[in-house]
């Protein structure tokens, strides 16, 4: 059963709303104001909101950060005059990073430089063309079906300048300086569930977290699809030892069945404990392995070996049945009207679990005494002689106790003993305030 966390969705889907809509393409006016309005609100939330910004040319080891790209106009208009297509009506009409072309095309030219989707034919596609330089433009099948005529006249106005590619990060520092790193992208234009469903529910759950007090210090990382991450981990060398795991959340309203991509190895902590929880939880899921798909192959890639898992309701994985990740996938029919909000709670409470979990019970008790405490001293000691259920409970928490000295998570000595990870959190809490133990990253 899904319980209620306390988190007000109206307000995830309003201020998710207030960015649905901009012309977020991978370096563009459009992205850097959604990422200033994401600021915003990361502030009034009161956390610290950092803006990384990589300039045109810049080298992230084997990826260049490309150019800026605006988007003045484009239109295809026919031998009559008609106006067919317009990106001021449709602005999906234009492909993402299309180079300017002014003039005559025949019919078979035109056809080479149009796209369409074939699992939405009604739809405009998204399509974005970042590092191959060539025109085009978008409409759906029934437009491509109308053009025709012999020629027709193409106008597509673009400007590529040198700008920046910008990353934003929230920091929840924790009692911990390791981290656990969460991420959405933010660059598709005029996509929903596609990316920025994932910024604001990530933001809600951390800042809950951060109420109560988190062991492990949190990076929630807003980038441009896959590059972003590159230029991140790029320039913070430094701190990829200290990064224990995370995930990448997106697509989390769709009408698909929640699916959990696992880390590359498949053989971390945090694997582990994912299918535990999700278990545990009694959700409806797909358990699948590590694909190829967006962020995660940044941080799971040679020299960095980051466990960053996948959560998201999508047709991702490595044997598809469909090409497509969900119905609306890529077309300008992914919209906040065509949000499953049944849906994205589940998966918002499924990752609120998840993330509560790495940060409350992937941590290491270790002891701050030597050999058996006396545990009277500070009102811990339970009489083993008062009848089984106390004799039972003693050596439970003898147990815990011994276990502290053993370089174990709470999650693994809870699997050790067969007991819930809460039970045995709750023991090393009291433990912790009497200043037996203390907490250390796994």
């Amino acid at each position: 059963m899904i319980e209620d966390l306390g988190i007000n969705y109206k307000k995830i889907i309003k201020d998710l709303d207030r960015i649905a809509n901009l012309p977020r393409h991978l370096i563009s006016d459009g992205y850097d104001e959604a990422l200033e309005i994401i600021k915003e609100i990361a502030i009034q939330n009161g956390f610290e909101f950092i803006i990384h910004s990589y300039p045109t040319g810049y080298d992230c080891g084997t990826w260049v950060i490309p150019e800026k790209w605006t988007l003045n106009r484009s239109t295809l208009t026919s031998k009559s005059g008609e106006i067919i297509l317009d990106s001021n009506k449709d602005p999906l009409s234009c492909v993402s990073y299309s180079e300017s072309f002014n003039g005559e095309v025949n019919r078979e030219d035109l056809l080479g430089h149009i796209h369409t989707s074939l699992h939405q034919p009604n739809a405009t596609p998204f399509i974005f063309k970042y590092y191959k330089r060539e025109w085009g433009l978008c409409c759906s099948e029934e437009i491509k079906r109308t053009l025709t005529d012999e020629s027709y006249h193409v106008n597509i106005d673009t400007t590529f300048s040198n700008g920046e590619l910008k990353v934003g990060e929230i920091i929840s520092k924790g009692k911990l300086d390791e981290s656990f790193v969460y991420l959405s992208h933010l660059c598709h234009p005029y996509q929903v569930n596609d990316g920025p469903i994932g910024i604001f529910p990530l933001m809600e759950i951390i800042k809950k977290l951060k109420e109560s007090g988190n062991n492990y210090t949190i990076r929630q990382l807003i980038v441009p699809e896959n590059i972003g991450s590159a230029a991140w981990l790029s320039k913070n060398k430094l701190l990829i030892p200290k990064l224990k795991g995370g995930l990448f959340v997106e697509m989390i309203g769709t009408d698909l069945k929640l699916r959990v991509n696992h880390s590359f190895s498949n053989n971390s902590v945090v694997d582990d404990i994912t299918s535990h929880v999700l278990d545990d939880l009694d959700i409806d899921y797909y358990d699948d392995v590590f694909v190829y798909a967006n962020d995660e192959k940044q941080f799971n890639g040679p020299g960095v070996n980051v466990p960053i898992l996948g959560v998201n309701r999508s047709n991702m994985t490595r044997k598809p049945e469909v090409m497509q990740a969900f119905d609306f996938y890529h077309t300008s029919l992914d919209t906040i009207s065509n949000i499953n909000s049944n849906n994205m709670r589940e998966s918002i409470y499924v990752i609120n679990e998840l993330i509560n979990a790495y940060d409350n019970y992937l941590i290491k008790p270790s002891a701050c005494f030597i050999g058996e405490p006396f545990l009277s001293r500070y009102n811990l000691h339970i009489d083993a002689f008062e009848g089984m259920d106390q004799h039972r409970s003693n050596e439970e928490m003898m147990d815990l106790i011994f276990y502290s000295g053993k370089n174990l998570t709470v999650y693994e000595i809870s699997n050790v003993m067969n007991i819930s990870m809460k039970k045995a959190k709750n023991v090393y809490d009291k433990l912790l305030e009497k200043g037996l133990i203390e907490f250390t990253s796994f």
